[in-house]
């Protein structure tokens, strides 16, 4: 079957988070980007309903009131933490499907640049790995679980084009493959600083192999091995 090209992108911006910051005297962008630096290791170590105000503020040096004139609650550093690592993503992804020449080229573009994700922003993805659950209960977190799904979305897309170019498994179950992929994806956290120092772009290539391997279709495979 021929390979399919992609319309270019249109659109893929992300909307903003609520301002929730208007009523209290905020400090300079730096001592707050440390903080929610604090906070991501603080929810990616004991999780989030775990976590209190004071661990962070701890953590930080600082007392726990002192924290209040900076968020207004715990929540909010959840959020920004998980909106600061995440936005764009799903539009990255998007684009990267479109610019493919085929799904199994964006499968693995995707994987690549997943795993580099996980590699920058190791707690981030912790928290996404230990505390979905948690996220999509949490109507304060609504938008982080819209984003999430939203990129999923996305991934499903990809598997099911690769259905439809007779290049993957007709009789894939489309979402749990993708789920499947990105507990992988998440666990990668454990080959990266502090505890590995592997190279992300390898990870990511070895990972899209062992998935394009699941999801080929066994005649697009024998013709890769030709």
């Amino acid at each position: 079957m021929s390979t399919v090209r992609f319309a270019a992108l249109k659109g893929g911006s992300v909307s903003a988070p609520p301002d929730t910051t208007t009523r209290r005297p905020r400090t300079t962008r730096p001592r707050r980007d440390e903080l929610l630096t604090i906070a991501a290791r603080v929810f990616a170590s004991k999780g989030i309903a775990s976590a209190t105000v004071r661990d962070i503020a701890t953590e930080a040096g600082i007392l726990s009131g002192s924290l209040y004139h900076h968020f207004t609650s715990k929540e909010e550093m959840v959020r920004e933490v998980l909106t600061k690592a995440g936005s764009g993503e799903a539009a990255a992804y998007r684009q990267i499907f479109y610019s493919s020449p085929n799904a199994d080229e964006a499968l693995r573009r995707s994987t690549r640049f997943a795993v580099n994700w996980v590699a920058e922003d190791p707690d981030v993805a912790r928290i996404f790995r230990n505390d979905a659950q948690y996220i999509s209960e949490t109507p304060a977190l609504a938008e982080s679980e819209e984003r999430r799904q939203s990129n999923r979305v996305v991934w499903m897309e990809i598997i099911e084009a690769g259905i439809a170019q007779g290049h993957f498994r007709p009789d894939l179950d489309v979402d749990l493959a993708v789920r499947a992929m990105w507990d992988t994806i998440l666990g990668s956290i454990r080959w990266f600083p502090p505890r590995d120092n592997a190279d992300p772009d390898v990870v990511g290539d070895q990972l899209a192999d062992l998935f394009l391997g699941g999801v080929r279709s066994p005649k697009n495979s024998r013709q890769r091995l030709k």
